[in-house]
Parts: structure tokens; sequence; C-alpha cells
């Protein structure tokens, strides 16, 4: 009651002047509130149906006693002021956002690095080779044709950098390579060299090869060692098991293993040799092994203690000498890795 009360003095205060009419049922069961311009206010007693001729204007508010509910008259039809207020509430759709892991190339570790680690620690360029070019040789610009490395001639010439063993390949002439001109990366050794962790790399009389040793003076400075690269790990008969020599040919595997296995003087596995690596195969003024080339460089396709499988490229097929080349003047030297800073 206290609610239509203070409906009422509202409706009441609307018009100071407004004189207050009511319209009651016949039968007395509501009464509508009216000004004195005819308009209705408000209702109450029991909800009339709309299709009664009421002259009721809508969004007027009835209070229906049997129900204790107010209504508001839409103009056509009653509605309910609690299904007025009910609010429809949707739950949030909560979308859960995808985190796609970023992809790391290589790692940040130095001992046992394997050469396809250390694409990701090289700053590098492109250049288009001039000559065929062995991984980790120190190469300069090509004296001939612009944007063109080539092998460096020897001490004391220009050197730009060192041509990259993350292509995994020999350059070949008129095709584009990395070139490491700083960070981290493998350098080939000159024959009879050792590479001893510390050292400083300086370049060789030898068109494309680097020295080990002390640093010298500026325009031969190449960088410095990062891990041992000894000479010793010798191709010979020592340790082999077999009478022929240490190599499985095409023509004789005299050691247990696969065809184009070789057996080295040395555990090479505990130095950290691993498939993927890069190593130099030197003949000292002997007889070479058929099938291998003097000075160049080739990929580990294979390790396990002292026997080592080669291939051309870094996944390729294995290599299958001819014949067992002499022993004891022949080495497989690992290509060590090293700061590059070309002075």
């Amino acid at each position: 009651m206290k609610k239509i009360l203070a409906v009422l003095a509202l409706a009441f205060s609307a018009s100071a002047s407004a004189q207050i009419r009511d319209q009651i049922a016949p039968d007395g069961s509501y009464t509508i509130f009216r000004d004195s311009q005819g308009r209705t206010i408000m209702g109450m007693g029991v909800l009339p149906t709309p299709n009664q001729n009421l002259g009721i204007t809508g969004g007027m508010p009835f209070y229906d006693g049997p129900t204790s509910q107010w209504y508001w008259y839409t103009g056509t039809s009653w509605v309910s002021a609690i299904t007025m207020a009910t609010l429809t509430l949707t739950a949030p759709t909560i979308t859960t956002p995808t985190i796609t892991s970023p992809t790391i190339t290589g790692t940040a570790t130095i001992a046992g690095v394997s050469a396809t680690t250390v694409q990701s620690q090289e700053y590098t360029v492109s250049l288009t080779a001039d000559a065929v070019t062995q991984p980790g040789q120190i190469v300069m610009p090509d004296a001939g044709t612009a944007n063109r490395f080539d092998v460096a001639t020897g001490s004391g010439t220009l050197a730009i950098g060192i041509f990259s063993t993350s292509s995994g390949v020999r350059a070949a002439q008129a095709t584009a390579y990395p070139v490491a001109v700083g960070g981290l990366t493998r350098v080939v050794i000159a024959e009879d060299a050792d590479g001893a962790l510390g050292e400083y790399l300086t370049m060789s009389a030898t068109a494309g090869y680097a020295d080990a040793g002390a640093i010298s003076t500026i325009g031969k400075n190449i960088g410095r060692i990062l891990e041992t690269a000894p000479v010793t790990n010798v191709i010979a008969h020592n340790g082999c098991t077999g009478a022929a020599g240490c190599i499985n040919t095409a023509l004789d595997t005299p050691n247990a293993g696969p065809a184009g296995q070789i057996t080295l003087s040395a555990d090479v596995a505990a130095q950290g040799w691993a498939v993927g690596d890069p190593v130099v195969y030197w003949n000292s003024g002997g007889v070479v092994a058929t099938g291998l080339l003097d000075g160049f460089v080739y990929w580990l396709v294979s390790v396990s203690t002292t026997n080592v499988t080669l291939a051309a490229t870094r996944g390729g097929a294995v290599i299958v000498p001819s014949s067992q080349g002499t022993d004891a003047t022949q080495y497989l030297q690992k290509l060590p890795l090293a700061t590059i800073s070309i002075q």
C-alpha cells in the first residue's frame, strides 16, 4: 500500500494545477486515474483485459492488487514490471590464445659443437663464387667480377671472410653462397699445421688455408681457435685389424665395418667428432687414396671410436675409395671452430 501511495503522490505532483479524476469500473474492480486533460496517469485494482475500451495511454502503470505486482501498458497488452526488469546476461566467450613456440636454429654451446649448429652463430653475407672453394677456406674479393669471391691467394692478400661450412657443400663457380665475416665459424688449417685451443689463425702461404700460432701483423689475422684440431689422427696400420690397410675400399674390406670405413690412429669420437662435422684430408708426401683429394674438405657420415665414413657434401653418400693410399702420411683433421675477426 505504501508503494501505491508513493506512486499516487508522484502522479499528483506532476502538475500542481491538474485536477485528478477517476474512472471506476462498473463492477468496482479497478480504478483508472486521469488528469484534467483526460490523459491516463495510473490504475489500480484488478488488472483489466487489454481488449476493454478503456482509452488507456501506452506506458501507463497499473498496480494489480490480487498479484501485488505492477504492470505497464504497451498500447496493446500488459507487461509485468518484473518481466521488464529482467536482464538476460550472456556469458562472454573467452578464446584461449594460441601461443606458437619460436623456432630456434642451432645452439649456443661450444664444446662438441656440430657444424650444423654454427650457422646461427655466424654473421654472413651472400656472394657468388668465382671458382671451386673448399668450405672453411679464406676468401678475398674476385679480381675481375663485382660481388664475387675467390680463394685468397696467400698471406698479405685482402681477406674478406671465410667460405661458410654451413653451406654443406663445396662452392661451384657462378653460384651464391654464405661467406662468414664475423662471429663463429669453422676454418680449414693448412697441411701439417696443428690447431690448438686459444691459438691465433693467420693467413697461410698456401692459398685459402690458415696457419695456427701467434698473432701476426695487421692484414693477416683471421681469428682465434676455440677447440683443438690436431694432425695426429693418422690413417695408418696401427690399430687396424686387417693387414691390408685402414680403409675398407671397393676392392677390399680388411676391417670390420662397412665399405668406405676409415680407421684412424686415435679415438676421434672421444675428441668430440660428430656426424655432420667437416674434416680435411691431407696426404703429406705419400700416395693419395683413390677417391679422395689432397686438401679437400669432407663431411662425417658416421663416427664410432676410431672409425669414420666420409661424404663429399653434408648428408651425402659415403665415399668408398678404390685404393688405400700411402699409410702413415695421410690423416684427417677436423675444421676447428673459431671466432672470426678479419684484420
